[in-house]
């Protein structure tokens, strides 16, 4: 937005003639310096794309781009760029002032630093520097929204992913297959609203919901199903992986070396999604909800009391649930509004019962987990 403005501000002050004494005294400088071959012939249309180019470019670098060195270091040679081209075109008998283009870029630039430095811009650089490429754009925003600051104690929902059933022991193959678990998911879950996915994990992907308003409940159990069938899309075999969602309070705030922070949140509900999705493998299931969660966002869900425990078994979301999601969907991005739900502890897993990690069999065109589940489901209302 900043380099079209600027853009078209600079080319309204072209047509108004406003470089034209500046361009005739360059003119008369280069003839007497003998640089000029030909009569000098002008190309309106190119001057116009060097100051579009300008201002895009230098608009972009100085939102965008690194420290604020490194900026300047980038107008010096857009600057340098811009005599020199003009330079070689008059050798060539082609007349180029740069004196439109070097206003361009000025004003982008200037007007780049003083948006970069508002506080919501501030907040959504430091936040990229800190989640580097863990979260979305659109997570990001809302994340700027609601500042953690230091640290601050939150209901997040935990949504985590892991491979279950061992095959063979040849051990390239079975980074090759967690790697490829992880790359799968990661880049998936990415995409999810409000995701902010943990810090790299070599058999695992958690990813936490909700960081803002507590309501992740409600999207980490629609990511959870869509992540199954996004799996089972991919050609991995109903029961290879376990999925488990939890809710409760989280740390979220910057964790690690003051030299490398990362955005992240620890704790116990974190800690317990993690042996909750070992935990699959035990029960012959593939999402389970840990008991809070399902308080949070257990409206229009179909699940499946697993025998013995407080846990459910999702299976699905009620069709008349599906068609009210697509709704809120539509009303959220014309708003901008949330649904709220809220999330409370969930109950500890002793860490005896989770499951091993170990990769897992892939199977082309697998049938969806859905089938196999739903004989035995019960329909939350």
């Amino acid at each position: 937005m900043i380099g079209v403005l600027v853009s078209a501000t600079v080319l309204m002050l072209m047509s108004a003639g406003v470089f034209v004494p500046s361009a005739l005294w360059l003119w008369g400088h280069y003839a007497s310096e003998s640089l000029v071959r030909g009569t000098g012939t002008e190309v309106p249309w190119l001057q116009g794309l060097m100051v579009v180019a300008a201002a895009l470019g230098l608009g972009w670098v100085s939102v965008d781009a690194g420290p604020r060195g490194a900026k300047l270091m980038v107008v010096l040679v857009a600057a340098v760029l811009l005599v020199f081209f003009s330079l070689t075109l008059t050798w060539y008998g082609v007349f180029f002032e740069p004196f439109s283009g070097l206003a361009a870029a000025a004003l982008a630039f200037a007007t780049g630093l003083c948006f970069a430095e508002t506080p919501g811009n501030r907040a959504r650089r430091e936040l990229a520097e800190l989640t580097r490429g863990r979260a979305s754009a659109a997570t990001l925003v809302r994340l700027a929204e609601a500042p953690v600051g230091d640290g601050v104690v939150r209901e997040l929902a935990v949504l985590v992913v892991r491979p279950l059933g061992a095959t063979g022991t040849d051990a390239a193959a079975r980074l090759s297959a967690l790697r490829r678990l992880v790359a799968t998911a990661s880049d998936f879950l990415l995409s999810r609203p409000g995701a902010l996915l943990d810090v790299p994990q070599a058999d695992a992907v958690r990813v936490f919901f909700g960081m803002t308003d507590g309501s992740g409940g409600r999207e980490a159990v629609e990511a959870a199903l869509a992540l199954r069938s996004h799996l089972a899309e991919k050609g991995y075999a109903a029961g290879s992986c376990g999925i488990a969602v939890t809710a409760g309070l989280c740390l979220l705030g910057r964790h690690g070396p003051d030299g490398h922070p990362v955005l992240t949140a620890t704790g116990a509900t974190a800690e317990n999604a993690r042996a909750l999705a070992g935990m699959n493998a035990k029960h012959g299931t593939e999402i389970l909800l840990g008991r809070q969660v399902l308080q949070a966002a257990g409206e229009g869900l179909e699940t499946r009391p697993v025998p013995g425990t407080e846990l459910h078994e999702l299976l699905d979301l009620r069709q008349e649930t599906v068609e009210e999601l697509h709704h809120h969907h539509e009303e959220a991005e014309e708003t901008g509004a949330h649904e709220e739900t809220g999330a409370a502890d969930f109950v500890i897993i002793e860490p005896g019962e989770e499951a091993p990690v170990a990769p897992f069999p892939m199977v082309s065109g697998a049938p969806s987990p859905r089938a196999s589940a739903k004989g035995g489901g019960n329909k939350r209302r």
